[in-house]
């Protein structure tokens, strides 16, 4: 019996929904040929529109204050605006490492939002400098 063959009670399938999950029955995309320049051509276009979509969300995202506050406690969290990353106390290296991962997070947070809106950055920092925690 081959994956094509297999099929899920439909119980199953809209459990599966309300989660967000595909369908089980649903056969598997074709791979994509490497190779292909039509197939090449359209995976950069659906990577290219993608991406305007997701900037497009973001940057309407980072318009509402609510958003940006918590953008902005996201960031803070993840030690966007430390100084550095070596505290003159020694600590565990798998801490270092976390705390590097977080930071990285930030950087492209901050990356992506520079990309699509930075007028709302900049709002979000302005808005926040009273807290004492920008740096």
């Amino acid at each position: 019996m081959t994956d094509s063959e297999v099929t899920a009670p439909d119980w199953l399938n809209d459990a599966r929904a309300m989660h967000g999950l595909p369908a089980l029955d649903k056969p598997k995309p074709a791979p994509v040929d490497a190779s292909d320049p039509k197939q090449i051509k359209a995976a950069q276009r659906a990577a290219r529109i993608d991406a305007r979509q997701m900037a497009a969300t973001l940057a309407a995202m980072m318009e509402q204050p609510q958003v940006r506050a918590w953008m902005y406690r996201l960031l803070v969290t993840c030690g966007a605006f430390r100084a550095n990353d070596f505290p003159t106390v020694p600590i565990d290296p798998l801490q270092l490492a976390r705390n590097a991962a977080h930071r990285e997070i930030a950087q492209s947070l901050i990356a992506d939002i520079l990309g699509c809106a930075p007028e709302a950055y900049l709002a979000m920092l302005k808005e926040h400098t009273h807290e004492g925690t920008a740096r």
